[in-house]
């Protein structure tokens, strides 16, 4: 008797650690997570991303739209704001599935702001322009876009020679406000 309470704890126990220790592919679905998609790969551009925002939340307004990095994976995150909620929905830049859509009341204290669809056709321009300066072979990591003190900031990080290299632009003027090595 004492023997059978001594190996079923111990049987749980192998178990529960066998489980942890599985690939996590629950679907059967063979996936390779080594394979790193690269900026290049996004299909989804700035103004795609604001679309499926404004689907899922048409009566709101943008404060911030951002492409940030999270290892190997790109996603697109765009706040927005009504009356009542503030809204920040991630979406896939590859495939533009909705990864998230998160709802809280809204927080009066932020700072608001409305970023239109069209001041997003300057992105990709401010996104060349910050290539051809940097070194050759350097990489966007990620970009930011929202209001800071009444400028429209466009912030982008590029990968130079394994260091970080981060630009701010105002986006309206498409002038450069500040380089951090």
């Amino acid at each position: 008797m004492m023997k059978k309470r001594i190996l079923l704890p111990l049987f749980l126990v192998l178990i529960l650690t066998l489980t942890a220790c599985g690939d996590g592919d629950l679907n059967g679905d063979d996936v390779d997570n080594n394979d790193e998609v690269r900026y290049e790969d996004i299909e989804l551009t700035p103004e795609d991303a604001y679309d499926k925002f404004m689907e899922a939340h048409s009566d709101s307004k943008i404060r911030g739209i951002s492409l940030d990095k999270n290892m190997t994976e790109y996603q697109y995150v765009v706040e927005g704001y009504d009356d009542e909620n503030d809204y920040e929905v991630k979406i896939n830049p590859v495939s533009g599935d909705i990864i998230s859509d998160d709802t809280e009341i809204i927080d009066l204290d932020d700072e608001q702001g409305e970023i239109t669809k069209d001041q997003l056709s300057k992105i990709e321009s401010l996104v060349e322009k910050v290539l051809e300066e940097s070194k050759e072979g350097s990489k966007v990591n990620e970009w930011s876009l929202e209001y800071d003190d009444n400028i429209l900031a466009f912030d982008i990080e590029v990968i130079e020679d394994n260091n970080e290299v981060e630009y701010t632009y105002d986006l309206e003027t498409e002038n450069l406000i500040e380089k951090d090595n």
